[in-house]
Parts: C-alpha cells; sequence; structure tokens
C-alpha cells in the first residue's frame, strides 16, 4: 500500500502561515487594494533572506488561484507588493491562470514591472514566461528588458518564452557594452522561445554573453551557423575556446523539416563551437545519427526521425549506439517505425540509461518474440521508461508482455512507467504478468492512456482489479492514471479517491480528459 503523505516540514509550514497572514484582507474583501498592497509591501521588507522568495511565490499563486483581479489596477498594486530589495526570485508563470485580461490590465502591468525593476537589484531568476494567448498576463517586452539590462547585474535566468513583444533590440540591452545598459554578463539561462526574437538577436547574445549554458531558442543551429561564419570572417577566440551552452534544441516551429536537418556539417560546426554540449533535441536521418561519434561529450539524446527516408533508426542509430550508448544516461526515439530488436541494442550499450522514451506510430514486433538468451544483465540503471505507440486513439497495436518484463526485470530503481498505446491484448492478466516480473518498490509513477485524445470511456481493459493490485504491490506510488480511459466508472473513481483521503495516503489518481501527442 502506498504511503502516508509525510508531515509538512517546518520551513513549509512557516511559509504557508505567513502566505495565509499576507493574503487574508484581500481574501476576506475579494478585493486587491493601495493600502493592502503596502502593508504586504512592509511585511515582506523584514522577511528574512532565506524565505522570501517562497514567501512571494506563494502570495503571487495565491493572487492567481483565487483569480481577484481583472480590471482596477489590482495586477499593478500585486507587483508594487512584491517588489522588495532582497528578493532574488521573480516568476510571474503563475499570472496565467487569470485568464483573458483587457489590454488596459496587460499596460499596466508592463508599465509598472518596468518602473519597479530598478529597485530590484537582487533578482537572480526572472521568468515572465506566458503561452501563446497574446491576452494574458505576464507581459514583457523591449522597454522591460532594457530596465533589466541597467539594473539586475547578478541576474542568472530570464524567461520571457511566448512574449511576442520582445525584439532583438530588446535582446541586445541585456549584452555589456550594447544601447546604454550595463548588461547582465552572469546570465547562464536564456528562454526566448516563440517570441519575436530572430536569430541574429540569438547569434549576437551567444557571441557575447560569455557564460549562457541554455538558450531556449528551437532554431539555435542556425544562430550557431551564422556565429561559425563571423568567427571564421573576422576571426574570433571562440573558434578556439568555444561557448559554454550544454543544451540545443533545433526541433524547429515553423520551417520544414529539412531546413531543420541536424546534418554532418552543423555536427562540425557543433564540435567547435560547444565542446561541452550534453544534451541534444534535433530533426535526424539515421544516417546523420552515425556521425553524432564527433560529439563525444552528449549524455542526453533526442532523436526526432522525420527527415528522408526512411523515418526510422537503422543501421546509423545502431552504429552510433554501440560506440556511444555508454555515455548516455537519457535517450528519446520518435520515429514512424520501431522495431523491438532496437530495444535489446539499446540495453546491450546504454548500460547508464535512466530515462527511455519510444514514441513511434508502427512497432515491428514478431507476436512469438523471445526475449534474447544472454547472460548480461541490461538496463539496470533505468528510472523511467515511455512508450507511445501509434498517432491517434484508434491507432491499435501489439506489444508482448515479454518485451516490458526484458526491459524492466533488472531495473532495480524504477520511478516511472507510461505506456500509451491502445491494444485489444492489454488487460488485467497481461498487466498483471509484468507486474510480477518487476521490481515495483521504486515505482512512483504507473500512466497508462492511449495516444491522440483520451475521451473514450473502457478504451483500456484494465479494471479496479489491477488498481487493487498496484496499490498492493507499489509502496512508494505518487500518481495512477489515466483511469478515464480504463474498464473502471467514474462512482469507482470517487470511491478510491475517498478511499486514499480517509487514509490520508500520498497518491494522486488521474481521472480526465487529455491530449496526448
Amino acid at each position: 500500500m502506498p504511503s502516508a503523505r509525510d508531515p509538512e516540514t517546518l520551513f513549509v509550514l512557516s511559509q504557508k502561515v505567513i502566505v495565509d497572514f499576507l493574503t487574508l484582507p484581500w481574501r476576506s474583501r475579494n478585493q486587491f487594494t493601495f493600502e493592502i498592497s503596502n502593508r504586504i509591501n512592509s511585511i515582506l521588507s523584514c522577511i528574512p533572506a532565506s524565505l522570501i522568495d517562497s514567501v512571494v511565490s506563494g502570495v503571487i499563486e495565491e493572487f492567481s488561484r483565487l483569480k481577484t483581479v481583472t480590471e482596477g489596477g489590482a495586477a499593478e498594486l500585486l507587483l508594487k507588493a512584491v517588489a522588495v530589495p532582497q528578493l532574488q526570485v521573480l516568476d510571474c508563470r503563475t499570472l496565467v491562470k487569470l485568464g483573458y485580461v483587457s489590454d488596459e490590465v496587460r499596460h499596466g502591468f508592463q508599465y509598472t514591472i518596468a518602473g519597479l525593476i530598478p529597485s530590484l537589484r537582487n533578482l537572480v531568476q526572472l521568468s515572465f514566461s506566458t503561452h501563446k494567448n497574446e491576452f494574458t498576463l505576464p507581459v514583457c517586452d523591449d522597454e522591460v528588458l532594457w530596465n533589466i539590462g541597467c539594473n539586475c547585474p547578478h541576474l542568472k535566468s530570464l524567461n520571457f518564452r511566448c512574449c511576442n513583444h520582445v525584439t532583438d533590440e530588446g535582446l541586445k540591452c541585456l549584452i555589456p557594452g550594447f544601447s546604454d545598459s550595463t548588461g547582465c554578463k552572469h546570465l547562464e539561462e536564456l528562454y526566448v522561445f516563440e517570441s519575436s526574437v530572430t536569430e541574429k538577436g540569438v547569434t549576437l547574445a551567444l557571441e557575447h554573453l560569455k557564460k549562457l549554458r541554455i538558450v531556449d531558442f528551437r532554431e539555435l543551429c542556425t544562430s550557431l551557423i551564422l556565429l561559425y561564419n563571423k568567427c571564421m570572417t573576422n576571426g574570433s577566440r571562440l573558434l578556439e575556446d568555444g561557448l559554454k551552452i550544454t543544451h540545443i534544441n533545433n526541433l524547429g516551429v515553423c520551417r520544414p523539416a529539412q531546413k531543420l536537418q541536424f546534418d554532418q556539417k552543423i555536427v562540425r560546426i557543433c564540435q567547435i563551437l560547444c565542446p561541452n554540449l550534453r544534451n541534444l533535441k534535433v530533426r535526424v536521418t539515421d544516417f546523420d545519427v552515425a556521425h553524432l561519434k564527433k560529439l563525444p561529450s552528449l549524455t542526453a539524446v533526442e532523436f526526432v526521425y522525420n527527415i528522408g527516408r526512411p523515418l526510422s533508426p537503422g543501421e546509423g542509430t545502431v552504429n552510433f549506439l554501440t560506440q556511444y550508448g555508454h555515455q548516455l544516461s537519457a535517450l528519446t526515439i520518435i520515429c514512424n517505425l520501431f522495431a523491438v530488436e532496437l530495444f535489446v541494442t539499446i540495453g546491450d550499450n546504454c548500460p547508464n540509461l535512466k530515462e527511455l522514451w519510444i514514441k513511434c506510430n508502427e512497432l515491428l514486433c514478431n507476436p512469438e518474440w523471445v526475449a534474447p538468451v544472454s547472460q548480461r544483465i541490461v538496463y539496470t540503471h533505468l528510472e523511467s521508461l515511455y512508450v507511445r505507440i501509434g498517432e491517434t486513439e484508434d491507432s491499435e497495436c501489439f506489444l508482448p508482455s515479454e518485451v516490458l518484463v526484458y526491459i524492466l526485470r533488472c531495473s532495480w530503481g524504477l520511478k516511472s512507467l507510461q505506456l500509451i498505446f491502445r491494444s485489444v491484448s492489454v488487460a488485467d492478466t497481461w498487466f498483471d504478468s509484468v507486474l510480477m516480473e518487476i521490481n515495483t518498490g521504486s515505482l512512483e509513477k504507473i500512466f497508462i492512456a492511449i495516444p491522440g485524445s483520451n475521451c473514450n470511456y473502457s478504451a483500456v481493459m484494465l479494471s479496479m482489479e489491477t488498481v487493487e493490485s498496484i496499490m498492493i504491490h507499489c509502496p512508494k506510488l505518487k500518481v495512477l492514471g489515466n483511469l478515464l480511459v480504463w474498464n473502471v466508472t467514474r462512482t469507482q473513481v470517487k470511491e478510491l479517491r475517498d478511499w486514499i483521503t480517509a487514509r490520508n495516503l500520498d497518491v494522486l489518481i488521474v481521472y480526465r480528459f487529455m491530449k496526448i501527442k
């Protein structure tokens, strides 16, 4: 049976008490006034630095949860309330929960945050990340970035994902020596995904912000090519010293897949400019994968096979895994066809693998598949296994339980098992045969669903019998789902949740509509 919820630590309890005390006045009145803002600011100014970041985060979360404001300047008053000099982390992402807000509220928020940045000189982490909806909070523009560049010299992480009003001109304000700002020379993480920043702007940031490790720009290789060509033309020590970049995501958004191919030319540029490269997410052909042996520092890779033919891993992938699989801790393969024999190749050559994600449209597997007879113990360090087969909720597939047992039988530290596919063979006896053969002592998450829209009741023929078996054999279970597509009723799920609550068990039961790509 899963364990009971652990008592909250004194630190967490203290934080909650302070947050409750600060938010009580507006929760009782259901409005956020100037007097309440000043009161919160005065109290926060006296809170120790070790508590201030978590307390401010709690106040913003509570503000977002209660949806206290859409009009009346309350969002600006909230910012003024939490803007205290000792603050190091300001994360405004939860404000998207407020939903649609008017242009007046958005402009007021933007104007206010720009004016408050000069008082937040100790900021180390700042996030304005939102989503694709332009009518939500938070917002960020070039003026805000100019204030950040002038007043936040200690900033290490800046996130303005999906902020469409941030352009290359704003990004320049973060670079020392550009415009009239001092810049953020200690910046290590920059998240610019789906903003209005271009490849040229990212190239400039890579060239001048020497400590950048992560740049969340999904066409990063284009910027690396521009930087390489510039270095070759003008001469630069970057060709000798390289960048500190450890992550490359070149999956792209709008361009045709062929324009994003991680081919031999780009591999050579990354070999020169990114000697510390650890994490790679790229679109490849099987032939391209064979050349990745020139990047010997890789420890985590995600290969998307959607360029050229065939759209699947083959000899090039096998060659790479055979030579460099021993250094991988995480492997993701997204393809059209995936042969079950590749599980054997991965197991034989990736002894240190902790995370394995396989997403394919079709699994090639002999119905009479038998695990190879070998003395080698495989997947001993695996902690997370994710397998998704099929494109839509109607896609049928076949996956013998023997395959899962082969992968997981020696995974002593397995924490997460996610199986996303639809098959008539999946039933209580099928999953029970897996559960009895693998180590379940460390399992924290079991998620069994179908690809596409998870709105089909009884699409997976697992009943309460399997639920009960999981609850018995997984003492560390934290998450179980998605029971909406299992062969269980809403009433059974309610009774299960009531039973968990009555025993104070630390388990989340997932039962909801969702879309899994």
